[in-house]
């Protein structure tokens, strides 16, 4: 009875004011700053206090190799008014914490690579879709359990059964794994997660509408089915015309904003897109994040996405740690200890439940005891998107304070204990190695090679520019059998490039999400071919960053500048007027030796006649 007392107590609601949707709030607050005047330099105070506090709580959690994506949550739970009370009015940043959400989904669909899932894809569909599904329905009566109503436990289990796309991808990466067995399963998951949490987000809405639905009594008017269903036709149709325009007419535009020089308005005008994609769908009915998301995911299929992925991905990031800073200033210490037995209770089922989830539906496809083990581990979290559904839930007023905050410390707690969870996987994975394939299976999936793989004795090289002489070296190369990679700058020259079967990529080899795209982490060389000095010296130092092991050939046209190119790390750099002066002074010397060779036979010849 005692935690029956407890679990009751959760369920105290808030105001009803508190169920005001995030732009109701927003555009009050705005009004306010117009009217007061005096309020615009508190906006300012309260960014500085979160991008400080956000900062330096990531160096110290880095420090204890923790992701920036829970550091951020503690950060915000730090400088809330749970704790040192350093921002005045949390509803200040609730507007850069919305257009934070737009770029984060507009980004995640840049960067779904689906051409990384062709190899084995009914496998991997089986596996995302079957754990996602698998730990919702499990994770559906947990909720209820826990007093929440059957309409919203379901909403809460499906956004606890989504992992951490973001932290997962950078634990991969920094260790690098991706291209293993468990890290292709994992990235394969996360990918069919990502697509899935497009269904999620529209459902909600309809979720809310059976949660606060009362039943019919017979003075009720029938409802008018014919209005429901031409309304939402009219609302499937916007969403059609608003995909359609993203794929035919958008990449046009695009396309010719990468013909100037510079790159500013294409950063502008991809932003004004995800936000136009954003306000169209909030227009529609649906959420704002599906518009973002369809938007980036449209066009991740464009030559465009590596540039674009790069040029919005350090804005994207500053919001980011703008939203997850706001989302932690929702949680206070003194709630977290109060509400200590829920959490853990909360958070180890939800570890447990998506463990043997996971783990079952990828060793049910046959990726093997180890493989699964890995990674039914390393997605055992909540992610970003659960907390972008919770707050979807929160506002549709489907979960008390309580309750909130203690789904937000599940989320959080577990994005902490992500990589140990992940080293616990590595522990237990060899005990599962002889573990037996479903009968159903004949191979394990691993056994189709993956995105990013190639043999180990194949040389590869990425080559940055495709003038004249990028030209020189390609030829040289395909005359070598070394296998390449171009990144040109031009739209054309690029479209021309893969039409005739060569690998090119669009974008600026200073950018590192084009780097990256190109292949730089397996490249035995990155040879710099381009004209425009700054930009080969930025792709120097990125290079270097990226991929400590590359050999990097760069070229400038000042010896200064070469010296800095060899500082920023460049392993070899042809100077242009070094080698102008080296080439004439060879044709001059080869000249005059050849005139005195010329003159010499001529002296012998005249001495010969005369002597005859």
């Amino acid at each position: 009875m005692r935690g029956a007392a407890t679990i009751e107590r959760f369920r105290k609601k808030r105001p009803a004011s508190g169920r005001d949707t995030i732009t109701q709030r927003t555009v009050g607050h705005s009004i306010h700053i117009l009217a007061a005047g005096g309020a615009a330099p508190d906006l300012l105070v309260d960014l500085l206090v979160v991008l400080t506090m956000a900062g330096l709580v990531a160096l110290v959690m880095r420090r204890l190799r923790v992701a920036v994506v829970p550091a951020y949550l503690i950060a915000g739970m730090i400088a809330g008014p749970g704790a040192l009370k350093l921002v005045s009015s949390t509803e200040s940043m609730e507007g850069l914490a919305r257009l934070a959400i737009v770029l984060l989904l507009f980004g995640i669909g840049l960067q779904l690579h689906l051409s990384a899932l062709k190899s084995a894809l009914g496998r991997f569909v089986i596996a995302g879709v079957g754990s996602t599904l698998g730990s919702t329905a499990l994770l559906w009566p947990v909720g209820i359990a826990f007093g929440l109503s059957a309409p919203s436990a379901l909403a809460v289990a499906m956004a606890l059964s989504l992992s951490s796309t973001a932290v997962v991808l950078q634990l991969l990466s920094g260790r690098r794994e991706m291209n293993r067995r468990h890290g292709r399963l994992s990235f394969a998951i996360l990918v069919i997660q990502d697509l899935i949490v497009l269904g999620m987000l529209a459902a909600i809405p309809a979720i809310s509408a059976w949660a606060n639905a009362s039943l019919p009594t017979p003075m009720d008017s029938p409802p008018d089915i014919g209005a429901f269903a031409l309304d939402s036709l009219k609302r499937a149709g916007g969403l059609a015309l608003i995909v359609v325009i993203a794929k035919w007419a958008v990449p046009r535009v695009l396309a010719e904003a990468t013909k100037g020089q510079g790159a500013d308005v294409l950063l502008v005008l991809t932003t004004a897109i995800a936000i136009g994609a954003a306000a169209a769908t909030q227009g529609l009915g649906f959420s704002p994040e599906l518009g973002a998301f369809l938007a980036g995911f449209t066009l991740a299929s464009t030559p465009m996405k590596h540039q674009i992925s790069g040029q919005i991905g350090p804005l994207r990031d500053l919001f980011v740690a703008v939203f997850f800073t706001a989302v932690g200033m929702r949680l206070a210490p003194a709630t977290l200890i109060e509400l200590w037995i829920p959490i853990s209770i909360g958070l180890t089922v939800m570890i447990l439940v998506k463990t043997v989830s996971i783990g079952a539906w990828n060793w049910a496809v046959g990726a093997g005891g180890a493989a699964s083990t890995l990674v039914a581990l390393t997605l055992a979290q909540a992610g970003e998107f659960g907390l972008l559904m919770l707050a979807s839930i929160d506002r549709e007023g489907m979960l008390s304070r309580d309750e909130f905050d203690t789904l937000v410390a599940i989320v959080v707690l577990s994005l902490i204990l992500t990589p140990t969870l992940a080293s616990l996987g590595r522990l237990l994975a060899p005990l599962m190695r002889n573990a037996p394939l479903p009968p159903w299976i004949q191979g394990v999936i691993a056994d189709a090679p993956g995105y990013g793989d190639f043999a180990k004795d194949e040389r590869y090289v990425v080559l940055a520019g495709y003038g004249p002489v990028g030209r020189t070296i390609a030829e040289a190369l395909e005359a070598a059998s070394v296998r390449y990679t171009i990144i040109e700058m031009n739209p054309r020259t690029v479209r021309d490039l893969q039409e005739k079967g060569i690998s090119a990529v669009y974008g600026d080899a200073s950018n590192p999400e084009v780097l990256d795209s190109a292949g730089i982490m397996g490249a035995d060389a990155l040879v710099l071919t381009i004209p425009d000095e700054e930009a080969s010296l930025r792709a120097c130092e990125t290079a270097r960053r990226v991929a400590p092991d590359a050999f990097i050939a760069a070229r400038t046209t000042l010896a200064s500048r070469g010296d800095l190119a060899t500082t920023l790390g460049a392993d070899h750099v042809t100077v242009d007027e070094l080698a102008t002066a080296e080439k004439m002074r060879d044709m001059v010397m080869q000249r005059l030796r050849e005139r005195r060779a010329t003159e010499r036979r001529a002296e012998k010849s005249k001495s010969e006649s005369h002597t005859s």
